[in-house]
């Protein structure tokens, strides 16, 4: 089980009125989904490839998986599609 916090700070001003309407275009603009889901991405990647891994920039030799490197992937979800950065493991053993 995981537990993954993503802490939201959201800011941004208004050029004119202060009404609901105006609220919720701003809102809207701020596409807040995808940053949620680009930010669960982010933290999902992290938990996995340092329970493969271990600590990042920690030598340690008895892993069977290492890090290889990141690279950014285009996905298509039903909010819209994003660009996204995981990391690649490389598994040493059956190298």
């Amino acid at each position: 089980m995981y537990e993954i916090s993503i802490p939201l700070n959201i800011s941004f001003t208004f050029d004119g009125d202060f009404g609901i309407i105006n609220l919720s275009e701003k809102i809207h603009d701020l596409e807040i989904e995808n940053l949620v889901l680009n930010q669960f991405i982010e933290k999902f990647n992290e938990i996995i490839t340092t329970g493969l891994c271990g600590e990042k920039y920690k030598q340690n030799k008895e892993e069977k998986f290492k890090r290889a490197r990141n690279c950014g992937r285009k996905i298509t979800t039903m909010l819209r599609e994003s660009n996204i950065t995981v990391d690649k493991i490389r598994d040493t053993v059956t190298i």
